[in-house]
């Protein structure tokens, strides 16, 4: 719909506008980010974002400008409302799709009629959308829902590490590279003898 693109693209420039700037940096981003927040919790509470893309986004940013342990621009605004946001990830998880391997991610609908980016697999909306929620797993700190994510996401690049598009490559190793720092696995313990023959 007309009204969950507005909210998509909300959430599109707000999560630009906190990837590049802090509050310390440009305390004017503060107003317009909780701004953004309000209406985009306005409208999951109207139910009218319902998309799996519209709902990957937005949780990303609901989770970024709401949360301690991220720039949490709007947590000390009064703003946030941790209902709505733990309501949306749960909706969110409803429409995963759980891969033979354990890997997860969301899929757009299909239907036909559609361009063709959206009927290649793996989609390129696909892969936008779950490179969100792999950054929004980490915002929370659950790297078990980041890992599982990235692990789909690592077995969609195609033999030259990118992936269907620009954009969709673009979000999807900015994830990857933020899982790689935030999630540190435990380096096996590894002795190498040398012997000289």
């Amino acid at each position: 719909s007309v009204q969950e693109r507005g909210v998509s693209m909300t959430a599109y420039t707000s999560n630009s506008m906190m990837e590049c700037c802090s509050a310390d940096d440009n305390p004017g981003l503060v107003g317009p980010v909780c701004k953004a927040v309000r209406y985009m919790q306005n409208e999951l509470q109207a139910e009218r974002v319902t998309r799996p893309y519209a709902q990957a986004i937005v949780y990303l940013v609901l989770v970024k400008a709401c949360n301690y342990s991220s720039c949490g621009l709007c947590r000390t605004e009064g703003v946030c409302d941790f209902a709505v946001i733990a309501k949306l990830r749960q909706d969110l998880f409803e429409k995963v799709v759980i891969g033979d391997d354990g890997s997860v991610h969301w899929e757009a609908d299909t239907s036909v009629g559609q361009a063709y980016w959206y009927r290649r697999k793996p989609q390129a909306i696909s892969v936008e959308m779950t490179s969100y929620v792999v950054e929004a797993c980490l915002v929370v700190n659950d790297c078990q829902c980041a890992a599982s994510t990235a692990k789909w996401l690592n077995s969609v690049r195609n033999s030259r590490g990118g992936l269907v598009s620009t954009q969709d490559t673009v979000a999807a190793l900015n994830a990857l590279s933020k899982f790689a720092a935030g999630c540190r696995i435990t380096p096996p313990n590894l002795c190498v003898k040398v012997t000289r023959m």
